[in-house]
C-alpha cells in the first residue's frame, strides 16, 4: 500500500514536472502524532502517540495558492478497556490518511508561511486480522516553508486530522484479542482527533 501510494505520487510529479516546471513540490515527511481516545458503547480505545511518515505532492497555482495531495501513515498501539468485563486488551493498528486540499500561502519568497484545509479518507486497520475501517476525514492546519535555493527547502507544519464516521461502535474493528465486526448506525460524529506535527525536505520540480 505504501509503495503504491509513493509510486503514484512520484509518477504524478514527473507528469506535472514536464508541463509545469518549478510549480510542483515533492516533500517526504517525518513527524509525530498525538492521538486521543475513542469511546464506544462497550469500550474505551486509547490510541498511542507515535511517529508518522509519508509524502506530499503540491502544485503551486500562483505565488499565493496551491493544491496538495498528501499520504501519511503511522503504526500505533491501542489499549481497549472493555466495560462489561473490566478487561483490558492491547493490539497493534495502522493508520493511513489520504487527503486532497487547498493551501493559502501568506507570503511569497524564500520564507513562506501558509494555512491549509483538506478533505479525504482515513483507514484504520488491525494488524492481527483483516478487518479495517475507512472513514471520511478532514484536516486544518498551517506551517512554514523555507527555501535554501530555487529547488530545495524545508517545511514544518502542524495539522488537526479529524475522521468522521456514521455510528461505529466497531471503529477499531472488534472487541478482544480475536477482533470482531465493524458495525455502524445512523449517527454522525468525530470519534477522535489526530494532532500531526511533521518536518519535510521540499524538492521543487
Amino acid at each position: 500500500m505504501i509503495k503504491r501510494a509513493l509510486l503514484i505520487i512520484f509518477c504524478i510529479s514527473l507528469t506535472y514536472g514536464v508541463y509545469a516546471q518549478g510549480k510542483v513540490e515533492l516533500t517526504p515527511l517525518f513527524g509525530f502524532n498525538f492521538n486521543g481516545k475513542v469511546e464506544s458503547f462497550t469500550s474505551t480505545f486509547k490510541v498511542s502517540d507515535d511517529i508518522s511518515y509519508g509524502a506530499l505532492l503540491t502544485y503551486n497555482m500562483s505565488d499565493y495558492a496551491a493544491v496538495e495531495f498528501s499520504y501519511k501513515r503511522s503504526n500505533n498501539t491501542v489499549r481497549e478497556y472493555y466495560y462489561p468485563t473490566g478487561t483490558t486488551y492491547r493490539f497493534d493498528i495502522g493508520i493511513e490518511h489520504y487527503q486532497l486540499g487547498f493551501q493559502h500561502i501568506l507570503k511569497s519568497g524564500d520564507v513562506q508561511p501558509f494555512a491549509g484545509i483538506s478533505l479525504g479518507t482515513s483507514r484504520y486497520f488491525r494488524k492481527d486480522n483483516k478487518n479495517d475501517v475507512w472513514a471520511f476525514s478532514g484536516a486544518i492546519g498551517g506551517g512554514v516553508k523555507y527555501f535554501f535555493s530555487e529547488h530545495i527547502g524545508i517545511r514544518f507544519h502542524s495539522n488537526l486530522i479529524m475522521p468522521m464516521v456514521f455510528g461505529g461502535s466497531g471503529f477499531f474493528c472488534g472487541v478482544g484479542s480475536g477482533g470482531g465486526g465493524c458495525g455502524a448506525t445512523a449517527s454522525f460524529y468525530i470519534p477522535t482527533i489526530h494532532w500531526e506535527n511533521s518536518l519535510g525536505l521540499v524538492f521543487k520540480i
